[in-house]
C-alpha cells in the first residue's frame, strides 16, 4: 500500500525495508537508515523533541482504515464506554 502511493507520488525507492512495528521503524529512521512512513500520533513526540522530522511529498495521501474490536457479550468498562461514545461522535 505505501508502496504503490509512493509511486504513485513519482517517489521510488532504491531499497526498501519492511517493518511491521511503529516502534521499529522509528528506531530505524532515527538511527539514520532511511525514512518511514507511521501514523502522526506515532511520532509526535519525537518531532516535537526534534529528533524526527516530517517530510510532506506532493500528491501523497495514504489512508489505513481502523477496526474497533469488542469482546462479544460483555458490556464494556466505564472508560471503554467513554471512548466508545467519542468514536461514535467522530
Amino acid at each position: 500500500m505505501a508502496q504503490e502511493a509512493l509511486e504513485n507520488a513519482g517517489f521510488t525507492a532504491s531499497r526498501l525495508l519492511e517493518v511491521s512495528d511503529s516502534e521499529a521503524i522509528t528506531t530505524v529512521v532515527a538511527a539514520g537508515l532511511g525514512v518511514g512512513i507511521v501514523s502522526s500520533a506515532v511520532v509526535a513526540d519525537q518531532i516535537a523533541l526534534g529528533r524526527l522530522s516530517r517530510l510532506d511529498i506532493a500528491g501523497l495521501a495514504i489512508r489505513r482504515s481502523l477496526t474497533r474490536l469488542t469482546l462479544a457479550n460483555r458490556q464494556p468498562a466505564p472508560a471503554a464506554a467513554a471512548f466508545n461514545r467519542i468514536l461514535d461522535q467522530s
